[in-house]
């Protein structure tokens, strides 16, 4: 199953900046598919966040145009399809 190797760290930027969340996990085998979770929701489900997020191939999490409801805890989920994914979680705050 995964490993996360680098974890998201808790985070402060202000209105309008562009955030940038890493994670990043090995595995064997390594097809890894990354998510990420805004307080338990699937980010790109948010409806006010799913237009300006990209979850790139090596986990990161990018979020343009930062607005002040995108403040809480993100968690990032690495998975493999073996046993139960690991997961880490840093807070963005927006000012």
């Amino acid at each position: 199953p995964p490993i996360i190797i680098i974890p998201p760290e808790d985070t402060t930027m202000n209105m309008s900046q562009d955030a940038i969340l890493q994670c990043q996990a090995e595995a064997y085998p390594s097809n890894l598919t990354y998510e990420w979770w805004k307080q338990g929701q699937n980010v790109y489900h948010i409806e006010i966040l799913k237009s300006r997020v990209k979850i790139q191939v090596d986990g990161t999490l990018l979020i343009s145009g930062l607005i002040p409801e995108d403040s809480g805890n993100y968690t990032c989920t690495p998975t493999n399809g073996l046993m139960t994914p690991p997961s880490a979680s840093a807070y963005l705050k927006v000012k």
